[in-house]
């Protein structure tokens, strides 16, 4: 009975808060973030861990099992992408301030386009749907422009490699390509729930 116990305070014990897994995230040695710089425009991309989506969608809720359940179910189906970009220390709307024509397109593709530009890609080759995308204009508040991919999991339990392909999208940067290796998306530590 006591190495139960034991064990069960060990495991509640190694469980991070939400601070704790956004910094675990945002340490490039765990290969949940990989960062890009091109001229003069900065990437950086992270994998987003369903934790943090189902934390998010708990603020300001009574926690309980029930609804824990039904948020892993809604959550776990998809991988989630945050794509940071500045230009200049700058977001993207903001550097092209100063030119309408080049706003304008900019605009258009960063609200309706991304999805043509886009693409995650197991190593089987096969193309996971997006199956959301959003896009919060900041309008200069943040110094970089901050995009959410969502896309379907596919065939997650044979893959051992997802590629994230996101094509030229009007910043003379070209291409850009990112691996992220299963075996680390998979080791992605428990986080504490509140008070559940």
């Amino acid at each position: 009975m006591f190495f139960v116990i034991l064990l069960c305070l060990n495991s509640c014990q190694s469980k991070l808060t939400e601070a704790e897994l956004k910094t675990y995230i945002q340490n490039p040695e765990n290969g949940l973030m990989q960062e890009k710089k091109v001229n003069n425009v900065e990437y950086k991309l992270i994998y987003k861990p369903t934790a943090l989506m189902i934390n998010q969608e708990l603020r300001n809720k009574e926690i309980t099992n029930g609804l824990l359940d039904s948020l892993e179910e809604k959550y776990s189906k998809h991988h989630y992408f945050m794509l940071s970009v500045n230009v200049n220390n700058r977001d993207i709307l903001s550097s092209k301030a100063g030119n309408k024509g080049e706003f304008g397109s900019a605009v258009y593709q960063l609200s309706f386009n991304m999805n043509e530009k886009t693409f995650l890609v197991n190593d089987n080759l096969d193309t996971l749907g997006l199956v959301d995308y959003v896009f919060p204009r900041m309008y200069g508040m943040s110094p970089a422009t901050n995009m959410l991919f969502v896309f379907e999991k596919g065939d997650w339990e044979h893959t051992k490699s997802l590629k994230l392909h996101i094509n030229e999208f009007g910043l003379n940067t070209g291409n850009t390509k990112y691996k992220f290796l299963a075996k680390d998306i998979k080791n992605i530590p428990a986080i504490k729930y509140k008070e559940v």
